[in-house]
């Protein structure tokens, strides 16, 4: 496969016109269809408009809600943290109506006193969860450690259990621990048993500002990439998409007859539009490309 083919080209050979569709959501109302946003990291050396763009284009996706999957400012500093939010709150008064929910990231939380900003902020707590029409979503903290402590699979296990009857579960926390048991084949961790326990459908989170999928044992993981934090920089501009370096949102759909991801690539001139479905997103390729 010769490197002038266009990556659009490559895209269209290897069938990217399809969406993921897993099995049946178990107990899903007939006839009800569920659609919501998905943002990616704003920060680590942010690449100025890049996050306003994906917040204006994910609006004309008409999601019902869109989930923040955290680092929404720089942080790190006590004295500008505040300015940093206010910053942040102009680019979501462009949501309008849509409601929106957080999670919190390694930029967003560095302290006792940076955690009690955030909650104000954002209105929530660093753990918490949420429930629209049929969908649950489980919203943990790990902003300062790289693993979930047992505290969060403590609150996890109670949130779960008490929404056992929800047809789709979903978990959120920003930094994911779980690459490395996934890269090795293993589902020998707390928080996949629990998942698969409790019939999690997918994990969501950021932190690595590249885009990444594991399946196991009817759980999906995903890191969404970058939505404006710094994204790894290649020789060759279709290398770097094709190892998930790209400035992108996510959108999910559910229906009775399954859940369906797919990634949107911010158009011209920060990226080529693509939407990219997340079954063809393979540890750190697409199936298909070659080198």
């Amino acid at each position: 496969m010769g490197m002038q083919v266009s990556r659009r080209a490559l895209l269209k050979q290897i069938g990217f016109a399809t969406l993921l569709q897993w099995a049946p959501v178990a107990a899903w109302p007939a006839g009800e269809t569920l659609r919501f946003g998905i943002m990616g990291d704003r920060t680590g050396k942010a690449k100025p408009g890049v996050y306003e763009a994906a917040a204006k284009q994910i609006v004309t996706e008409k999601p019902e809600f869109i989930l923040n999957i955290g680092d929404s400012i720089e942080g790190r500093n006590d004295a500008t943290a505040r300015q940093e939010w206010a910053e942040m709150q102009a680019i979501w008064r462009g949501y309008g109506k849509i409601p929106h929910y957080f999670t919190p990231g390694n930029h967003d939380i560095w302290s006792d006193g940076s955690a009690e900003l955030y909650t104000e902020i954002t209105g929530r707590q660093p753990k918490y969860s949420f429930s629209h029409r049929s969908c649950h979503v489980t919203v943990l903290d790990n902003s300062r450690t790289n693993i979930l402590e047992n505290d969060q699979l403590d609150f996890l296990r109670d949130d779960l259990r008490k929404h056992r009857d929800a047809p789709l579960k979903l978990v959120s926390f920003h930094r994911p621990y779980w690459l490395p048991f996934l890269a090795v084949e293993s589902g020998e961790f707390a928080l996949h048993q629990l998942c698969k326990e409790h019939g999690v459908k997918m994990v969501l989170s950021g932190h690595i500002h590249r885009l990444t999928h594991f399946h196991r044992d009817d759980v999906t993981y995903v890191t969404i990439g970058s939505s404006g934090g710094n994204i790894g920089q290649e020789a060759e501009p279709r290398l770097a998409f094709r190892k998930g370096w790209f400035y992108q949102y996510g959108i999910l759909e559910a229906t009775a007859n399954g859940i369906q991801l797919a990634i949107q690539e911010l158009p011209g001139p920060l990226g080529e539009g693509q939407r990219v479905p997340i079954e063809n997103w393979e540890r750190d390729h697409i199936k298909g490309l070659q080198g």
